[in-house]
């Protein structure tokens, strides 16, 4: 996604509506995985939830310029290349950044990099299977423009880098609609959705933990969760 058409975006009743579905479950993703370093990487989103938890040490980081000088952001940096060392954070918070770049893997590399032996990546993403995700192909589209990945291929990604999945959710089950009628008509989606079409939400939250390769007398054996268990889809919320 290019980065006017996310501020584009983020300035529609299209994004209004939306954030303040995400703000609720990240909220609790967070909290979730709160450390005293956390590193918030992208610019979709509300930072706001994330300040008040008064975290001891707040980084925040974004390819906008315009955000720094607003003092919304502490490093002007891509999410492909961040200027942190090896496992400098305890928790790396990525608000839609695999969308943001044009190197996705490089950016999850990047999270991976910078974060300590079991600290937690909390990850936003949209999900293209969904009536959000069809909204994409009318005329006017509600999501910003660019591409999207479907939550089992991050789950690949996640797996690939040793990422263990601790909690999950998924929102926004019904399409963002400018109008109040049409929102308020859709709303009874959201109670449903989890239960009735639970891969259905039209975005996703992931709490996913670091794992260690943690050696034996053998040689070096990776923890991997049970075959049968990185199957199963979905997996079941804990942020709620």
């Amino acid at each position: 996604m290019a980065q006017q058409d996310i501020q584009t975006w983020l300035s529609s009743a299209y994004a209004d509506q939306y954030l303040r579905a995400q703000g609720e479950h990240l909220n609790r993703a967070v909290r979730t995985a709160a450390s005293p370093t956390t590193l918030v990487i992208g610019r979709i989103g509300d930072h706001a939830i994330i300040d008040k938890l008064d975290l001891p040490f707040l980084c925040r980081v974004t390819i906008d310029s315009e955000q720094l000088a607003a003092g919304r952001v502490d490093v002007v940096a891509s999410n492909a290349f961040l200027p942190f060392p090896e496992k400098s954070f305890a928790t790396v918070v990525l608000l839609h950044g695999l969308e943001t770049s044009d190197l996705p893997h490089q950016t999850l590399r990047e999270a991976h990099r910078v974060l300590q032996a079991d600290g937690h990546l909390v990850l936003a993403g949209f999900n293209p299977f969904s009536l959000l995700g069809l909204q994409r192909l009318v005329r006017t589209p509600a999501l910003p423009k660019g591409q999207i990945y479907g939550l089992r291929r991050v789950l690949d990604w996640l797996n690939l880098l040793d990422f263990e999945v601790v909690g999950s959710s998924m929102f926004q089950y019904g399409p963002l609609s400018r109008h109040a009628r049409l929102r308020r008509y859709f709303a009874f989606l959201e109670s449903v959705g989890d239960r009735w079409f639970p891969l259905l939400g039209g975005a996703y939250m992931l709490v996913a933990r670091k794992r260690e390769i943690r050696s034996n007398l053998i040689g070096l054996k990776r923890r991997t969760l049970p075959q049968k268990a990185r199957q199963a889809l979905p997996i079941k919320s804990s942020l709620k």
